[in-house]
This record gives structure tokens, sequence and C-alpha cells, in this order.
């Protein structure tokens, strides 16, 4: 396969519905159909996830019930077989508290003309933002 041309707009694409689901409570579980069974890995503060029914579980059992993420920045680079690898940085609200910091990592993985993820690594920071 060949390098995607099209890698920003996926990137940004992808971005924009998996954290609108993600920010919202009633669609919260939707951001599994981005997952595959066993293919996909999650590595969420250190804990790892392998799988659609872990990640969604993990997802289900947030302690929180509200979150929003503020993203100030998504880089994006193709990858050899014709998929993307996404950097996200920006800030994290939960519930009422002060934001923190966070950094997110995704590769989709092309599989004919849809993409899933791959591997997903998801750090805050160690300080809470300003």
């Amino acid at each position: 396969m060949s390098l995607n041309l099209q890698f920003e707009n996926i990137a940004n694409s992808f971005v924009q519905e998996y954290y609108t689901l993600l920010d919202s409570p009633e669609n919260r579980t939707r951001v599994a159909h981005f997952y595959k069974a066993k293919e996909s890995l999650m590595t969420v503060e250190g804990l790892r996830l392998e799988g659609a029914s872990q990640i969604l579980q993990t997802i289900q059992n947030l302690s929180f019930k509200k979150i929003h993420h503020m993203i100030t920045v998504v880089d994006a680079q193709p990858t050899i077989d014709g998929g993307v690898l996404i950097c996200v940085m920006g800030r994290l609200k939960i519930d009422d508290g002060s934001p923190f910091s966070f950094s997110q990592v995704f590769v989709l993985k092309a599989v004919g003309n849809s993409f899933f993820v791959e591997n997903e690594i998801f750090r805050l920071s160690e300080l809470k933002s300003p």
C-alpha cells in the first residue's frame, strides 16, 4: 500500500467525531465502533486494554458524569500501510473540576475505504492546567 494523501482530512474528521461522542454522556459508548474486537489496543494511564469489549467496558465504568475535551493541537502523519498516525493535545475537564492537560495518540489502520483504531495511548499531565 502507499501513503494516504488525505491523512490530514481523515485525522481532523476522526478527532471531531471521536471527542464529540466521548463528551456526550448519551453517545459515549458509540466510540466502540472505532475499535475492532481483537485487533485494537489501548493504554490509558498505563492500563493496557485489548479489544473493543475491554475498551467499551472501561468507558462504561468511568466514574464521572461529565467530560469535556478542549483540543488545542492535532498533528497527523500518513503511515506506510495507508493508515494515519494522530497526536492530540488539549485540556480535559471532568465534572466540575479544574482542567487537566492531556495527550492522546491514535494509529488508524486502513481497511478498504474505512479505518479503525489499531493503537491508542492516553495520558493526563501530572499538573493541572492554570
